[in-house]
């Protein structure tokens, strides 16, 4: 009996240690375990689960799989990151032997991470636990492959790849490649939002494919992607030829034009223009059909008078974004000063002679010519700065028609401007008479911005002379000043209360204080012995809107004439 007592005992403390100890690396067991089982409770304890495979089937899922083990009734998943604790993920039925991981807030799974992963049997009968392939099985998530979805070859020769929009990383990275490039090539990068990418620079006259993956830069993980891609066949475009520059010629002080033959495969020209031992400065860019420039001096792109300039025309082609060559030798020109439009000459009454010109443009200083029967060549006789228009010769040669001109000179680049040849003559006498002249006329009449000229003639030899007139006043046109009304307060109605003086016995209302007393004084046997100072109504009051003046355009006077205003 005692022995018998003994060996259920010993059975008893067997199966109690072995519900009770844990391996160090203990997953977490969140069932209780009864401190005492029997000897049929140990004898029916789960056996270990042995991990088949696992695989990560999403960007955001990973699957295990075990073999079936004995004496089981649940089995529990867990997981954990390199170097942390295992978690309780679920619990499944005994006929299952496969469970995929979705991450989920409580459970997340990273892409890019390491995870490990075990199951463990449990029995719920027994309320025990096997033991557990402590390595476990690992894998990570990539992210998800990106679907290629268009390709397109632009007008100008750019390829625009579509994509649908993938999942777990954050960039996505744009691969080439090419006929004779047939290595994939990273030629660009967009943000996850971004489903399209755009090359600029496409292999011309090949085949270009291209592919898209999904890049995660937190983790370095990048997902799989479509290793046949999409293609394109990009045409080849030539390099356009060289224009054959054709004139050049200065068509005022300040413009030169150049022309030039047309260029295959140009879709555009650039046209250049540098000084002697200078370089080359783009001008402008225009039209394949277009064969003349004419260069007008500016700021950005000056012409002085003078000097000289060289200009060339090189063709482009906006598919290619190629240029052809250029005549590095140019063609080259100069411009000149304007010519002098002669406007009168006049001998005066002393003998002397007076011409007038209009005014030119391009250099500073007007040289004056003469020539006479007896000395037929031109010989200059004098000087005026730029802003003087007429000069007088004291010492015309008399008994002779004295002819005379007008040069523009630039002394800055000693250009000379064309003059008129045949110049303005004029007969002068051997012998000067007292002119009798008469009262004159207006040959120019003043403004108010220029002088005028009235011109006396002789009435025995015909000679003329000329007087400025001073310009004349303004005519001033008064100009009210343009105005709106703003307003600063709109208009309101403010209600505002009636207070009286009111018997309280009566109910009369007076406007003071003094006929109420007399009142109550008087009417005392009728119960008026007494009064109050109340709001008996109300009244409105109307107050408009307050506007100010706001002036748009002030009040000028303006010349009907000129336009000047003041």
């Amino acid at each position: 009996m005692i022995k018998k007592r003994f060996t259920k005992w010993l059975i008893g403390a067997f199966a109690l240690s072995m519900a009770v100890i844990q391996p160090v690396n203990a997953l977490p067991d969140t069932s209780p375990l009864s401190t005492v089982v029997t000897a049929e409770a140990a004898t029916t304890k789960p056996g270990k689960v042995k991990l088949q495979s696992i695989k990560a089937t999403a960007y955001n899922k990973i699957q295990i799989n075990w073999n079936t083990t004995s004496n089981v009734t649940h089995y529990r998943i867990y997981y954990k990151t390199s170097g942390g604790k295992w978690k309780l993920i679920t619990t499944v039925k005994s006929n299952v032997t496969s469970y995929t991981h979705k991450s989920s807030t409580k459970y997340p799974i990273r892409v890019g991470q390491k995870y490990t992963y075990t199951v463990r049997a449990y029995n719920s009968k027994t309320k025990q636990l096997g033991s557990y392939d402590t390595k476990g099985l690992t894998t990570k998530t990539i992210p998800s492959t990106v679907k290629l979805k268009s390709i397109k070859l632009n007008t100008n020769n750019s390829i625009t790849i579509n994509w649908n929009k993938a999942y777990g990383a954050n960039t996505y990275r744009v691969y080439r490649k090419t006929t004779s490039s047939p290595s994939w090539k990273m030629i660009g990068t967009t943000k996850s939002s971004v489903y399209s990418y755009t090359d600029t620079s496409p292999a011309n006259g090949q085949k270009n494919t291209y592919t898209v993956r999904f890049y995660n830069s937190n983790t370095k993980a990048a997902g799989k992607y479509d290793t046949k891609g999409l293609s394109v066949s990009v045409p080849e475009t030539s390099i356009p030829a060289q224009p054959n520059l054709k004139s050049i010629k200065a068509t005022a002080y300040n413009q030169i034009q150049i022309t030039w033959d047309k260029a295959s495969n140009a879709t555009h020209y650039r046209i250049y223009y540098k000084t002697p031992g200078g370089s080359w400065k783009l001008i402008t860019t225009v039209g394949s059909d277009v064969i003349s420039y004419t260069h007008t001096s500016s700021t950005k792109y000056p012409i002085k008078c003078g000097q000289k300039y060289t200009y060339t025309v090189r063709a482009y082609n906006s598919v290619s974004k190629k240029l052809g060559t250029y005549d590095s030798k140019g063609l080259t020109a100069n411009t000149i000063p304007s010519t002098v439009s002669l406007q009168n000459i006049n001998l005066n009454g002393d003998g002397t002679t007076t011409v007038s010109w209009d005014k030119a443009n391009g250099g500073n200083t007007y040289r004056v010519y003469r020539k006479t029967e007896s000395n037929p060549s031109w010989k200059m006789i004098g000087i005026t700065n730029s802003s003087t228009f007429n000069f007088v010769d004291k010492n015309p040669v008399k008994g002779e028609k004295n002819t005379y001109t007008v040069r523009f000179y630039n002394s800055s680049t000693n250009a000379a401007g064309k003059y008129d040849t045949a110049g303005l003559s004029i007969d002068i006498p051997d012998e000067l008479h007292q002119h009798t002249y008469d009262s004159g006329i207006i040959t120019k009449e003043p403004t108010c911005t220029s002088e005028g000229i009235k011109t006396y003639t002789c009435g025995e030899c015909g000679a003329t002379k000329t007087e400025l007139i001073p310009v004349t006043d303004h005519t001033w046109e008064h100009h009210d000043a343009v105005t709106h009304e703003e307003i600063v307060t709109p208009a309101w109605d403010e209600q505002v209360a009636i207070q009286k003086y009111v018997c309280n016995g009566c109910g009369a209302q007076f406007d003071n204080n003094h006929d109420i007393i007399i009142h109550c004084a008087a009417d005392f046997l009728d119960n008026c012995e007494n009064y109050s100072y109340k709001t008996v109504g109300y009244d409105t009051i109307h107050h408009d809107a307050v506007t100010e003046t706001v002036v748009d355009i002030p009040a000028y006077d303006e010349c009907s004439v000129c336009g000047t205003t003041k």
